[in-house]
């Protein structure tokens, strides 16, 4: 049998070349099906590749080769015809003698070749644990591998981690030696091959729009003071997916000689990292709530800043935002990342003067910049869609409850978002979900509001059944209600059976109904004059009763 191919895989929309980024299995060696074998970069991120077969892993390329998607980089041989006995998982294997630097990956910024050293200089020294590729940019960037400090749970030093202390320096201590060149982070290359052929594929057409920005920043306020951790970024995402959610025929990519719909309406957030810019994507942001948005976003860049984006969290969004409005950018020409057909650049919220009722006065705007993609977009539609956003921002409000109003006792406030049916509902001290089943549209998040009312119903008689119990000191252990009703429609009949546990005499516990009926009004609430047969069963009081 021939070995078997480990290919590139696509890890990305755009991805059209990959690079090993270290190597987690010596050539050589015995792998497992399911093994990490490798860390292969792409163009945004940082991904664990595992062996598709067992057998013996043969190196095809060296670290930081660049390999087409598709092509080959390792093979694995079956283990009989290798002449191996059976693999043993990577975790109990000793690790690969020390190796030498390849002259190639020992090269300077300026084409000065360094002497290759081995991994470890001496028994007795006891250097930081570090990747080839890892001490390789070190030496280029004139980074001290003992200043590096790991993010693996392994401790093995790699590249990135090398990039975050080069970049974290001032510039002129990342320069090279000969002639006062910076060398680029392998992110900053590739982000910068990607945006110009972004710039000289996609014909950019930029409208600007200002935008009221006070509901805006109201709603991040009170975000702030009601102890959410949603930030206005979220409120953007939120706001662009509900728009591009009702704008279909713009969710889209160029495909040559033909326009490909999106599957799904997923928003791009541009990051700032260590190692240079990118842009996680938050899918399905159109079918997520507030909060979800913003668990997501912090998820996603927490794992942009550390470079472990999985394949699904990175490229093929509808829509990207940039928001540069916290340096005090009034407005931009953005670049449209490549294969996207919008990006929205958010501006810096300024007190601007503006036109009231025939008066001059002070008012907190925006200005959107949105670059589209002309080939998709035509000028009229990217027009519809502009405006809509900024309608859209400028009731962004009905996002987030007012979290600064305290209600009194029998004050019950219910907020819908535009998403779904789902109702958040809060009173006083308390703060509960109404919703519909999925097939009604709704998420199944809470129970429905027949149910939450038939059940307000069994749950208050019950309570005043003990109450009045309590008052004419009728000793009573336990009380169980079943409510049913017609299974479907409008609520026409209800049969509530109740089961109390009581060693009082039965006509003492019999005369508590009445009362118990009166003191609930819910019944009334529902509907005046909706039939509720009440059966109450009384047991005996057992101290040892099964519950």
């Amino acid at each position: 049998m021939s070995p078997r191919p480990v290919i590139m895989p696509k890890l990305g929309q755009a991805m059209e070349f990959g690079a090993v980024a270290e190597w987690l299995a010596a050539d050589g060696a015995m792998v497992r099906a399911g093994d990490p074998i490798a860390l292969v970069e792409s163009d945004k991120a940082t991904f664990e590749i595992e062996a598709a077969a067992s057998g013996v892993i043969h190196h095809l390329v060296a670290i930081g080769d660049e390999i087409p998607v598709g092509e080959p980089f390792a093979s694995i041989a079956d283990a009989a015809e290798a002449g191996a006995g059976d693999p043993q998982p990577l975790s109990s294997r000793a690790p690969p003698a020390p190796r030498r630097l390849q002259p190639a990956l020992a090269t300077g910024v300026a084409g000065r070749s360094a002497e290759a050293r081995p991994l470890m200089s001496s028994p007795l020294a006891s250097p930081p644990l570090a990747s080839p590729k890892a001490k390789a940019l070190a030496h280029a960037l004139n980074v001290d591998i003992g200043e590096v400090s790991p993010h693996r749970v392994d401790g093995l030093i790699v590249a990135a981690d090398v990039e975050a202390v080069a970049a974290a320096r001032p510039a002129a201590a990342r320069q090279g030696a000969a002639d006062g060149e910076i060398l680029l982070t392998r992110l900053q290359r590739i982000a910068a091959e990607r945006l110009s052929r972004s710039w000289s594929q996609a014909p950019h057409i930029v409208q600007m729009i200002e935008v009221d920005a006070g509901p805006l920043s109201e709603a991040a306020a009170r975000l702030r003071q009601g102890g959410e951790r949603a930030t206005l970024n979220d409120l953007l995402i939120k706001a662009a997916a509900d728009c591009l959610a009702l704008h279909p025929a713009l969710n889209v990519r160029f495909a040559g000689d033909r326009v490909i719909p999106r599957p799904d309406v997923s928003i791009g957030l541009a990051v700032s990292t260590d190692a240079g810019l990118t842009v996680p994507v938050v899918r399905d942001a159109d079918r997520l709530g507030l909060a979800e948005i913003a668990g997501r976003t912090r998820e996603l860049i927490a794992a942009a800043r550390a470079g472990r984006l999985a394949t699904g969290e990175i490229g093929d969004a509808g829509l990207t935002i940039s928001n540069l409005g916290a340096y005090g950018i009034a407005f931009g020409t953005p670049v449209l990342n490549l294969d996207e057909a919008i990006l929205v650049f958010v501006g810096a919220i300024e007190e601007r003067p503006v036109v009231q009722a025939g008066r001059i006065v002070a008012g907190r705007r925006t200005t959107l910049s949105i670059a589209y993609d002309h080939r998709v977009v035509d000028g009229l539609a990217a027009a519809r869609f502009s405006r809509a956003l900024k309608a859209r921002l400028e009731r962004i409000g009905d996002l987030t409850p007012a979290q600064t109003v305290r209600l009194g006792e029998r004050e019950i406030e219910a907020v819908s978002a535009a998403d779904g049916l789902r109702v958040n509902v809060r009173s006083a001290r308390h703060a509960w979900t109404i919703d519909e089943p999925t097939s009604l549209g709704g998420s199944d998040a809470g129970p429905d509001p027949v149910a939450m009312v038939l059940g307000a119903l069994a749950s208050c008689l019950v309570i005043a059944f003990k109450l009045t119990a309590r008052r004419r000191q009728v000793a009573v252990d336990e009380v169980r209600a079943h409510l049913s009703a017609n299974p479907s429609g409008r609520v026409s009949e209800a049969v509530l059976h109740l089961d109390v546990w009581s060693a009082a005499p039965e006509p003492e516990v019999r005369k508590l109904l009445a009362p118990a009926k009166a003191i609930c009004l819910v019944q009334d609430l529902l509907r005046p004059d909706l039939p509720v047969a009440i059966d109450l069963v009384l047991h005996p009081a057992q101290a040892d009763r099964i519950q």
